[in-house]
């Protein structure tokens, strides 16, 4: 299935408000592009910035956040186990002790 570009649109708004609001990790980077536009603004003022926002910007800032996000993950989740004990399926059967 193929996004159309409305859709790929709305998804960008979409991520930008969430990252608007909050960074998804306890605490921004302090050269994340977004520190110095999360604030207390009401919502609709926040929707109104991502809609102001110039799109070259907005993919800018999606693309840092990409990056930053999987750069981050990497240092906090462990590797999934190697694919001898995934089935058919795709799923992983490992058994974790607890």
């Amino acid at each position: 299935m193929h996004s159309t570009q409305s859709e790929v649109l709305m998804y960008s708004r979409v991520t930008m408000l969430g990252l608007l609001m909050k960074c998804p990790f306890k605490s921004a980077l302090p050269e994340c592009p977004l520190n110095g536009l999360r604030s207390d603004l009401p919502l609709i003022e926040k929707f109104r910035l991502i809609e102001c926002l110039n799109p070259i910007t907005q993919e800018q800032i999606l693309a840092q956040h990409h990056t930053c996000y999987n750069k981050r993950m990497k240092n906090i989740i462990t590797p999934c186990p190697d694919n001898s004990q995934t089935s058919d399926d795709g799923i992983s059967h490992a058994h974790s002790s607890r």
